[in-house]
């Protein structure tokens, strides 16, 4: 349950904020062993129904990648403008619109009034903040210039934030489209063409075999959709389970969009460009590289990509070079891979991990314009295929009534 407080630090200072505890007991004495003398305690009960929300539905009240973002770009001018940390978080606690990641501010910000390093109550939530994010949040507190250290990890993020908005639009509009003409065909045939055709019967005539071909479809709808609907259902139910919680089924998911035409580049692209990026800005941070490769490992969304990532890491923790251990890889790219060696030799591997997210972004782009343009001719003459054999099969079917009343006249 969330515990709001009010108490006053060994410095005379009033200091408010929430608790999450199991009871109002157990926040009381925690308080009490961080040094605060308690004052007022209540239980938040809005906290707890927004919590429970977020463990039902994490899909639609979880914390997204631009929660992240948007607190970080906040935070980041709150900071640099004097505001102190306690009061920014409460700040972005209390305007945030997403109830997951209201709790999470609060459970931050609790824990840093009650004397928690920052850095330490954000890896609490490693499933919000990703790794490199938690990874440089201690160098950033050693240092002394916490907004500078988030000015980094918000470049890096809105260009990752950038390059994912593009992926998922490239691959969401084929979705959409094949939905819409899905339905519109389903809508012609179930409603409109048997009440055509009962209509058109009453003049009689033969219907042409696409016009039956359709009524027979339409028939078998009638009768059975409820079923196959049923069926369709649980078959992508267990589909869904299989290739999003088994490893093997992740494994099959995954090499299938390394291997996919068009598909491929985007997803090796938009892979590389967050490992690029995210790498590069862990060793401008200081970062030592087998710490900074196994940080960017845990975030890489395709499990081929992330379990090549990992055998590198092995290799390179028992003396290996990383260039060597990439170039080993055949599921990582050859110009990565080359990339790592040359910087490993010249000195300059950051440097080269910049240009290569240069590269992958501005690859990602373009590849996603060029699949973007490829499908939409194919989405186009599919759908226009569809609905023009459903028109024809209408026009054809009121021509064969037409006739044989036009010979008889």
């Amino acid at each position: 349950m969330a515990i709001d407080y009010i108490a006053y630090n060994s410095a005379g200072d009033r200091v408010a904020g929430v608790v999450e505890v199991d009871s109002v007991e157990e926040a009381e004495q925690r308080l009490w062993s961080s040094g605060l003398l308690v004052v007022q305690l209540r239980r938040r009960v809005e906290r707890e129904g927004s919590s429970l929300l977020v463990r039902l539905f994490p899909t639609f009240f979880g914390v997204t990648f631009k929660d992240v973002v948007t607190a970080t770009r906040q935070m980041e001018t709150l900071l640099r403008a004097g505001v102190s940390l306690p009061i920014a978080l409460r700040q972005l606690r209390d305007q945030t619109r997403s109830p997951g990641f209201k709790a999470t501010l609060g459970d931050i910000l609790a824990h840093v009034e009650a004397g928690e390093r920052f850095s330490t109550a954000c890896a609490r939530h490693p499933r919000v903040f990703p790794p490199f994010y938690l990874r440089l949040l201690p160098l950033a507190e050693e240092t002394g210039d916490l907004p500078t250290i988030l000015n980094g990890i918000l470049h890096t993020m809105e260009r990752q934030q950038s390059v994912g908005s593009k992926v998922k639009g490239a691959l969401v509009t084929p979705a959409i489209s094949m939905v819409v003409a899905f339905i519109a065909g389903a809508i012609l045939i179930t409603f409109v063409l048997p009440r055509l055709v009962a209509m058109l019967g009453e003049f009689g005539g033969r219907l042409p075999a696409s016009t039956r071909l359709l009524l027979s479809i339409s028939d078998f709808g009638q009768t059975y959709g409820v079923y196959t609907f049923a069926a369709l259902a649980v078959a992508l139910l267990l589909a869904n389970m299989y290739f999003t919680r088994t490893l093997q089924g992740i494994r099959v998911k995954d090499r299938f969009m390394l291997k996919a035409p068009v598909l491929s580049s985007i997803v090796q692209a938009s892979a590389m460009f967050g490992v690029c990026s995210s790498l590069s800005l862990l060793l401008r941070a200081g970062v030592p590289p087998v710490a900074a490769l196994r940080s960017v490992t845990t975030m890489v969304g395709n499990r081929i990509i992330q379990e090549a990532l990992t055998r590198v890491e092995a290799q390179v923790t028992q003396g290996m070079r990383l260039g060597e251990a990439c170039q080993r890889e055949r599921d990582l790219p050859l110009l990565f891979a080359n990339a790592i060696a040359n910087g490993e030799q010249a000195g300059s591997l950051r440097q080269n991990l910049e240009a290569l997210a240069d590269y992958y972004q501005t690859e990602t782009e373009r590849v996603v314009s060029m699949g973007t343009t490829l499908i939409q001719p194919v989405l186009i003459l599919l759908i226009s295929g569809v609905v023009g054999f459903i028109a024809v099969s209408i026009v054809s079917a009121i021509y064969s009534v037409i006739t044989p009343i036009s010979e008889t006249i």
